[in-house]
This record gives structure tokens, C-alpha cells and sequence, in this order.
């Protein structure tokens, strides 16, 4: 990617507050960040972590769909990387911030069906080795533990579609929101991380099942 500059950050203060404005561009182009209230799901730690000796920091917006988008930026404040679900890929309008998320919000979208397929197939995978392994198995055999990841997955699913009704519920409810947001907030952090580490088991123990 070139280094002009289309997306400019704060480097010391590369937080949610400094990405709300790119959520609410996302937003405009049909690519909704999951929201809690005046909140948006994303992850961003602020902490600086070197690639090929340059300084950087990562942020990750989580969307409606179940794919995330990753934004890295050096210590100038440009983002030099973008990844949609953990893989890289181009930006070409590079000179105009609107663009630029308009580009990426149409990957995403483009996406969107193929992630939901890929996820469905992991879990049709784990459900068919499940099936083969014979009744006299440790429950502790590799097709075992894949059942057991893709329910947790499914749990996680599930829990997260509870966090967000309760989420929108709270909202009718002024005088307790501030308290319940930052509660409702964690646990939908949690079930995303929880869900990024069942996919990777998931994929592990494909492998080891294949």
C-alpha cells in the first residue's frame, strides 16, 4: 500500500473514542459496527507493538455480520495495513478518507455470505467427524472436542444476540444506562473474543482431524 496518508490518528491516543468517526463512516455505507447505545464494538488496546522494527498499533471494529475489520497504523498516525478477518487486502483509495471506507465497506459486504458459508462448513465439518467416530471413543477423541468447540461457538452466538436485545432494552431505560452499557459492553468483548477462540480451535482441529 502507499504511504499517503488516508486515514490520520492520534498515535498515544489510538483508542475507541478516536475510532468512533470511521464506525460512523462505516455506518453511512451500510456496513453497521455492532453498537451498544453510544458505544461501538471495537477493540483497541493502544499499546504499540513493532513490525519490521517500526512502531505501530492495531484496532479491530467488530460488525453485525460477525466479520472484523483491523486497522494498523505506524507511529505517523497512517494506516499502512488493513485486514478483513485476519487477512490483509488492498486499498487503492488511499487519498480520501470517505473513499477509502466506502472501498473497504464493499469488501466487507462482498464478503459477508462467503464468511457465513465458511463458518457454516466448519460446523457441518466438526458435525460430520463427530458422526464417524466409533461409539467406544473417549469422549476426549479430537471429533469429540470438535462437537464440543462448535457448541460453545453456538453458545457464544447465542449469548451475544442476548447481550445486544439487552442492550437495546436498556436504552428505554435512562437513569440506569450508563452502568448497565459498560456491563453489556464487556460481555459482548468477551463473546467476540470467545468466538475468535473457538474459530481457531475450530480450524486446529480440522487440521488434526483431517
Amino acid at each position: 500500500m502507499a504511504r499517503q496518508t488516508y486515514i490520520a490518528f492520534d498515535f498515544a491516543n489510538f483508542t475507541e473514542q478516536g475510532l468512533r468517526k470511521v464506525a460512523r463512516e462505516f455506518e453511512k455505507n451500510d456496513a453497521p459496527v455492532i453498537k451498544d447505545g453510544n458505544e461501538y464494538s471495537i477493540t483497541a488496546t493502544n499499546k504499540i507493538s513493532r513490525i519490521q522494527g517500526m512502531p505501530t498499533k492495531s484496532a479491530t471494529l467488530h460488525f453485525e455480520d460477525g466479520q472484523s475489520v483491523t486497522l494498523t497504523i505506524n507511529n505517523e498516525g497512517s494506516v499502512f495495513r488493513v485486514k478483513l478477518n485476519n487477512k490483509t487486502i488492498p486499498v487503492f483509495y488511499v487519498s480520501s478518507f470517505s473513499k477509502s471506507i466506502a472501498e473497504i465497506s464493499d469488501k466487507l459486504k462482498a464478503n459477508s455470505k462467503k464468511f457465513a458459508q465458511a463458518v457454516k462448513r466448519k460446523a457441518a465439518r466438526a458435525h460430520d467427524a463427530d458422526q464417524k467416530i466409533p461409539k467406544h471413543r473417549s469422549g476426549n477423541s479430537i471429533p469429540a472436542r470438535l462437537k464440543a468447540a462448535t457448541a460453545e461457538l453456538e453458545n457464544a452466538r447465542a449469548e451475544l444476540a442476548e447481550v445486544q436485545q439487552q442492550a437495546q432494552e436498556q436504552q428505554e431505560k435512562a437513569s440506569q444506562v450508563s452502568q448497565r452499557v459498560n456491563q453489556i459492553k464487556q460481555k459482548i468483548q468477551q463473546a467476540f473474543t470467545q468466538k475468535e477462540a473457538l474459530l481457531h480451535r475450530l480450524e486446529t482441529l480440522n487440521e488434526k482431524a483431517a
